[in-house]
């Protein structure tokens, strides 16, 4: 305990330091909801060595020649903030798998839920994107009636009026202008409403995006939840600058996809936007997503390399379905991308690329959990680290160690899984790891319970 004590005796936390340490941890939307204020600069910030991209004939070009996109999405970025998740950690660890794009939803319920959205969230995130090597596709998040506004699926989230739409483009466009490795997909899914209808309203997107000063790719979705393309072959969106994006899932047949995108990409670039697959059990009710690798996977993702069509898998997450990733790492779905990409990247950690090898530091220990006793009245509640580990996690984290000596973790509590951060504590001797409520009550925890912990540093 020598290299603790002397950590813990030069940063003093105490009682009145644990009040500043809560208060970042609540700023972070761990366990609060205060935010502190962010830069309002002009455009996304960063130093992104990426190409430009532009669509030429039935291909995205570069200055290399022809360019097909292959990657994964990401939760919203308001999302993975609330959880400790949104870093450059985790775009270096999406660029480590082989992916060269990065979906990033923005759905109308967080792009409302924070005026500060803009440089808060989705700044960042772009721009990690960039410095990590990926292209970063900012795409509108939203399923329904882009005109009406009308979303027959979980209103509460994707619910938007056309003005918002209009608005949310006006400002995204002109904040990424000048970035040279961003894409914007214009709206996720549209659904009810008619072809050409559609076109309309995603011509009028495009020019907002035009007027806004921003030249690059745009990516305009078909109706029926994205997957239907064929009346591009007509009547394609006046840019010469649009890629087109299909949506295929499991109960979308083969047989029907010639006509829904396969033969667009013969005259325009195409990607595939969304796709994935999971078992029945985990489908949870939404039998289109229950495939396999055999039945489906291995067949779209041949049938795309033949058309010369990219993707985006989805999704990079352990909640959302169909999920990459899991508790104990990839799901069957995340091995089945990951090789695609040729990768054996695994949940949280350096992906090995080649021959290279992956360190993880973790540890496992059990603790009770207690509230912080200056402050009876508040919900925030901790466990203590065994004080056998102290001088072993500092020793490994000393290079990575953030404010107040903190360390930033990945924990694991029976099925729950998120991102924060430990603190020494003079107090207790030893690091700190405070359990949100969330956590708790997914668990069943209350204080005085024990509880089974797997944490492993982040940064290490």
């Amino acid at each position: 305990m020598g290299g603790m004590r002397r950590v813990l005796a030069g940063i003093g936390i105490g009682a009145a330091a644990l009040v500043v340490v809560l208060v970042v941890l609540a700023a972070l939307g761990v366990g609060g909801s205060l935010k502190f204020a962010v830069a309002h600069t002009e455009h996304v910030e960063g130093d992104v060595a990426l190409p430009a991209l532009h669509v030429d004939g039935a291909h995205l070009t570069g200055p290399q020649g022809d360019v097909l996109l292959h990657g994964v999405m990401i939760r919203d970025p308001y999302l993975l903030a609330q959880d400790g998740e949104l870093d450059a950690a985790l775009f270096t660890e999406i660029a480590a798998t082989g992916a060269t794009v990065v979906r990033i939803p923005v759905h109308p319920r967080w792009w409302l839920e924070d005026d500060e959205y803009l440089w808060r969230y989705l700044g960042p995130a772009v721009r990690w994107a960039g410095e990590a090597g990926l292209y970063a596709i900012v795409d509108w998040h939203s399923i329904g009636n882009v005109r009406t506004g009308t979303a027959p699926h979980d209103p509460e989230t994707y619910a938007h009026t056309w003005d918002l739409t209009v608005d949310f483009w006006s400002s995204v466009a002109a904040f990424v202008a000048p970035a040279p490795h961003v894409l914007l997909e214009v709206f996720n899914e549209p659904e009810g409403i008619s072809a050409d209808d559609w076109r309309a309203a995603a011509g009028e997107l495009v020019t907002t995006i035009r007027d806004a000063g921003a030249a690059q790719p745009v990516i305009v979705g078909g109706v029926d939840y994205a997957r239907d393309l064929s009346w591009v072959a007509d009547d394609p969106v006046d840019d010469d600058q649009v890629v087109y994006a299909s949506h295929i899932y499991p109960a979308h047949s083969a047989t029907g996809w010639d006509r829904w995108f396969g033969d667009v990409a013969q005259t325009y670039p195409v990607m595939v936007t969304e796709w994935g697959f999971t078992d029945l059990e985990s489908a949870e009710g939404d039998g289109y997503l229950v495939g396999s690798a055999d039945g489906y996977g291995r067949r779209l993702a041949d049938y795309a390399a033949a058309h010369d069509v990219g993707w985006v898998a989805c999704w990079w997450d352990d909640t959302w379905r169909p999920a990459m990733l899991g508790p104990d790492g990839p799901t069957e779905w995340g091995r089945f991308v990951l090789g695609l990409l040729g990768s054996s990247a695994r949940r949280g950690g350096r992906a090995s690329v080649g021959a290279a090898s992956v360190t993880t530091v973790e540890y496992e220990f059990t603790a009770t959990l207690y509230r912080w006793e200056s402050r009876q009245a508040d919900t925030w509640v901790f466990v203590n680290l065994p004080e056998a580990l102290a001088d072993e996690i500092l020793e490994a984290g000393e290079q990575v160690s953030r404010g107040f000596g903190s360390l930033r973790v990945e924990v694991r509590v029976g099925a729950t899984v998120w991102r924060t951060s430990i603190f020494p504590s003079t107090g207790a001797g030893t690091f700190v790891l405070p359990l949100k409520k969330a956590v708790r009550k997914a668990q069943g925890l209350e204080v005085g319970d024990e509880a089974r912990v797997h944490l492993r540093l982040v940064d290490v």
